[in-house]
């Protein structure tokens, strides 16, 4: 996967200094995009909160969910790469933070779907509790059988490499509901990996989109006439800066924590908001009796 005939790439050269980062005229963007493209994928996260006293689970404002987190995926060999965003939705969730303090969030589904223009969200398999890796609470790993193993090869050695930073954007108003065809960016970008030296501070495009993510890919050679493209890292915002991460040399990450500035705590009333979730079966029914009179 992710191979290309290099006699295509030979145009490549010609570029344009933009704050140390080479950007791509667009033909050979194109190229690049095609190629990464089928690597990548919409994440959808939702979940609910949970009642730590009744155990009662609650959506908002009538949906069976209390908040969903659209995000970008990665597909490696054997699994999955997601970012903080589907791991922990709640966190980046502007509501949820009245609700700590009386509610525990607990994931309701885990779906995605292809970069295409029709969007299509099937489920998402992988287990939470088995996480191969973590960096910095930012960058996770997860065994899944859901692409059949097919995935971007990673590149897990260190020293310079002479890569891709693929930027991953979106209109503002777009809706991941009605379509999942993003846009992207790419810049020629060198950088010298060391296991104790990461992660690597880069600068954000003047776009006038919003980022996503994006992931940094580096050309290898596998026969006469073919590269492939190997994930050699994770383009990931962190506080207010860009990072790239290079999880597959050996990192270590730190413990994630639940803990989140700003939060209040709920009032002892009921919020109306809330729905509670086994009550929405019951609710249909009765709206289905109505009709029949």
């Amino acid at each position: 996967m992710m191979k290309k005939i290099v006699g295509v790439i030979v145009s490549l050269c010609i570029c344009l200094v933009v704050e140390a980062q080479i950007y791509i005229k667009s033909t050979e963007q194109q190229f690049i995009e095609d190629v990464v493209k089928s690597g990548l994928f919409i994440s959808k996260q939702s979940f609910q909160i949970c009642d730590r006293e009744t155990g009662e689970l609650f959506g908002l404002n009538g949906k069976k969910e209390f908040g969903v987190q659209y995000s970008i995926g990665v597909k490696i060999p054997d699994g999955i790469v997601l970012t903080d965003k589907a791991v922990r939705p709640w966190l980046y969730n502007n509501k949820f933070g009245k609700y700590r303090q009386k509610y525990d969030p607990v994931f309701y589904q885990a779906t995605f779907s292809e970069m295409t223009d029709k969007v299509k969200y099937d489920s998402l398999d992988y287990t939470l509790a088995e996480l191969d890796g973590v960096v910095d609470t930012t960058i996770y790993k997860f065994s899944s059988g859901t692409f059949d193993g097919n995935g971007f090869a990673l590149d897990g050695t260190i020293g310079k490499k002479e890569g891709w930073i693929v930027w991953i954007t979106a209109k503002k108003d777009h809706d991941f509901e009605q379509s999942a065809n993003l846009n992207y960016t790419i810049y020629r970008k060198t950088i010298t990996i060391d296991v104790d030296k990461q992660p690597f501070d880069i600068s954000k495009p003047n776009l006038e989109q919003n980022i996503l993510g994006g992931i940094y890919v580096v050309p290898v050679y596998t026969k006469i006439g073919v590269i492939e493209f190997r994930l050699c890292g994770i383009v990931s915002l962190v506080d207010d800066g860009w990072k790239i991460y290079c999880p597959f040399v050996g990192m270590k990450g730190e413990e994630a924590s639940d803990e989140a500035p700003g939060d209040t705590e709920v009032g002892s009333d009921e919020p109306s908001e809330l729905t509670p979730v086994k009550d929405m079966g019951k609710e249909k029914a009765k709206d289905k009796k109505k009709k029949k009179k």
